[in-house]
């Protein structure tokens, strides 16, 4: 078989799939995460840069506080919305934010559906390894 008509049938397959890769690195501690159009559209987001905090506004009316993780990693803010009875339901989504935020200050709190997570900036910090953000 020729090596063009190969690649070209993976292509289409790639393409003509339902993949719902938009992103690369599929790992909530190696970085950027994987997002699909579904969770953008369903996990509205909001990000506000004030003078010295960000804050990132997130609906996710479908999904209790209990099925919520945020974490913050290598200058990302992560949020998992994990369904356990409908794990097609899971949702992913990742804010670039920045390193410099006093990791140890970041707060979320979670109500009528929507997630709101302040990041204090701090340009002395760099930013250390992934924390796991506890929601109010």
């Amino acid at each position: 078989m020729n090596l063009f008509v190969r690649a070209d049938e993976i292509l289409q397959r790639i393409f003509n799939e339902k993949s719902e890769i938009l992103y690369a690195k599929d790992d909530v501690f190696m970085g950027e995460m994987m997002q699909t159009e579904k969770e953008q559209e369903e996990m509205m987001g909001d990000v506000k840069e004030r003078d010295n905090i960000f804050v990132v506004e997130l609906e996710v009316e479908a999904f209790s506080k209990e099925e919520i993780s945020v974490y913050f990693n290598d200058g990302y803010l992560i949020i998992v919305a994990e369904n356990k009875a409908f794990p097609e339901d899971n949702l992913r989504r990742a804010f670039y934010i920045g390193r410099n935020v006093a990791q140890e200050n970041i707060r979320a709190a979670f109500h009528n559906g929507v997630l709101k997570c302040m990041i204090p900036k701090d340009e002395k910090k760099q930013g250390q390894g992934p924390v796991e953000i506890e929601i109010m």
